[in-house]
């Protein structure tokens, strides 16, 4: 018994300083390789790499569909590395299992259903949509490592991580901290842009043969809003996707002058959408002029949101009408940022669909 404690502590004092190291080092490594993995940058004729992250078979419709929108095609094919989150709990030393590719039925039945639901859409997808499950078993606190390690590997464009507003009575709140620390986590390590989703139902997804999506996307400006517009730009090519771009544009005097870069980038990326779906009837144009951010929110709120399936919005936003650092620091749930918030609180329950919140990748 002795020898089993003195091991267990042995162990213990040598894992722990190495984990502290290695993970400096993965911190490295991420900030290293930050140059790449955008929306923007992934090209339209060669495969589309995305990380969606599962944390329950309510998740799985909700992404299906969202894939589906992002228009697989035979020359631009989606490539998605299912991750499948399990919490890892009771240990001193936490330790990861991996699993690259899942060969055989688990005795986990949701793990099942999680497999089985991308394999039928797979095999409807005539060789469009191809699919790799995977499994982290880790603590929270440290789960984005993987995560982002994975995202790495892989060279994927883009994370997909659920948001989970559903908890059990007990541990509500340390179970929804222990959440919305992964997603902050995930967001600052991340080598690649990520979307945070809020799925409400109305997926507009079906194994038929024709699949119909509405998207409205809000744009104030700044590099997450241009790659969210990135997205949408890929998603307006699916004949089956409607998209509605409403811009909020600030009043010409009230606008600062050291904002003019990030202007003259947003005005690129939205004439060129613009431009590419000149002739797209599914394709919807309106601008708002607004001279202050009261303004944005009382336009937000006058949307019409019935008739669409998701909201995008970028989570962070470069212009003088908010300081989204200042404003976050309010929030129950900052990775969802100002617009996203907004969205996702009960006041919008019964009328907003599923969000998704983009952020590009962070640069350092």
């Amino acid at each position: 018994m002795a020898i089993v404690t003195l091991s267990t502590v042995f162990i213990t004092a040598i894992a722990a300083p190495l984990s502290t190291i290695f993970c400096k080092q993965s911190s490295n490594y991420f900030a290293a390789a930050k140059t790449r993995g955008t929306i923007q940058n992934a090209r339209m004729d060669s495969e589309f790499r995305v990380l969606p992250c599962i944390h329950s078979d309510e998740d799985v419709h909700a992404i299906i569909s969202l894939l589906e929108a992002s228009h697989p095609t035979n020359d631009n094919p989606i490539s998605a590395y299912v991750l499948h989150l399990v919490e890892l709990v009771g240990r001193l030393v936490p330790v990861v299992h991996h699993t690259d590719i899942y060969k055989q039925a688990s005795n986990d039945n949701h793990l099942d259903h999680v497999v089985v639901a991308f394999k039928n859409y797979s095999n409807n997808s005539n060789g469009r949509f191809f699919f790799q499950p995977c499994t982290v078993i880790a603590p929270y606190k440290s789960m984005h490592e993987d995560i982002c390690r994975l995202a790495l590997e892989k060279m994927v464009a883009l994370i997909i991580i659920p948001f989970q507003k559903k908890h059990s009575l007990t541990n509500r709140w340390v179970f929804k901290s222990s959440l919305s620390k992964l997603n902050r986590n995930v967001l600052t390590n991340a080598p690649c842009s990520v979307g945070i989703l809020v799925h409400r139902g109305n997926h507009g997804f079906t194994m038929c043969d024709f699949f119909s999506y509405s998207i409205l996307l809000i744009f104030l400006g700044g590099a997450d809003d241009r790659e969210a517009l990135a997205y949408c730009t890929r998603m307006s090519t699916h004949p089956g996707v409607s998209v509605t771009l409403v811009r909020f544009l600030l009043w010409e005097k009230n606008r600062d002058k050291n904002n003019e870069t990030e202007r003259r980038m947003d005005d690129l990326v939205v004439n060129e959408f613009k431009l590419n779906n000149i002739r797209n009837g599914h394709v919807m144009y309106n601008e708002k002029v607004v001279e202050e951010m009261e303004q944005v929110f009382c336009g937000i709120r006058s949307l019409q949101y019935n008739n669409h399936n998701l909201v995008m919005v970028g989570r962070r936003h470069s212009t003088n009408l908010m300081n989204d650092i200042t404003m976050e620091d309010w929030f129950e749930n900052p990775e969802l940022g100002v617009i996203g918030h907004m969205l996702e609180s009960s006041d919008y329950a019964a009328t907003v669909p599923s969000i998704l919140v983009v952020q590009r990748c962070m640069l350092r």
